[in-house]
């Protein structure tokens, strides 16, 4: 069976990009990925693997130039 995307692709980095630019005003990176997602309507660990992949396909790019 298929796994279908509830979220688009633009969603995932825009909802990572919240992350990473408002992650100082948080105690914690939990903190801030709690905050978050329940703004966005997601779970905490959804958003910390889509960072996690974000983050590697970062280094992977990277080490791709």
């Amino acid at each position: 069976m298929k796994k279908s995307n509830r979220y688009t692709s633009e969603f995932r980095e825009r909802a990572v990009g919240l992350v990473i630019t408002q992650q100082h005003e948080f105690s914690s990176l939990w903190a801030a990925l709690v905050s978050i997602s329940d703004k966005l309507g997601g779970t905490p660990e959804t958003l910390y693997n889509w960072k996690a992949k974000f983050r590697s396909r970062a280094i992977w790019n990277k080490l791709k130039c």
